[in-house]
């Protein structure tokens, strides 16, 4: 029921940071770029056509798929020994 409601707010919000993100990226203050980044995984987490269409874009390039899965690599979350 929550997820009913989510969803759309969480596309919404994602569009609305990638068309926000667009117009401040070629200013000197990098917030452009992490704006879209952010609103492009809100996407890809709420519109599973969107994410489709990003995971067959990164399979056509694998080399930016590789730097893609670094990043994931680095920034997972580890399991601290109070968690176990």
């Amino acid at each position: 029921m929550i997820a009913l409601i989510l969803r759309p707010i969480m596309a919404t919000f994602g569009v609305l940071l990638i068309l926000l993100g667009i117009p401040i990226t070629p200013l000197p203050i990098p917030l452009g770029l992490p704006m879209i980044i952010t609103g492009t995984f809100l996407l890809m987490h709420s519109v599973p056509r969107f994410r489709r269409a990003v995971m067959a874009w990164l399979h056509n390039h694998p080399r930016v798929h590789a730097r893609v899965r670094a990043v994931q690599r680095r920034t997972r979350r580890r399991k601290t020994t109070s968690e176990n």
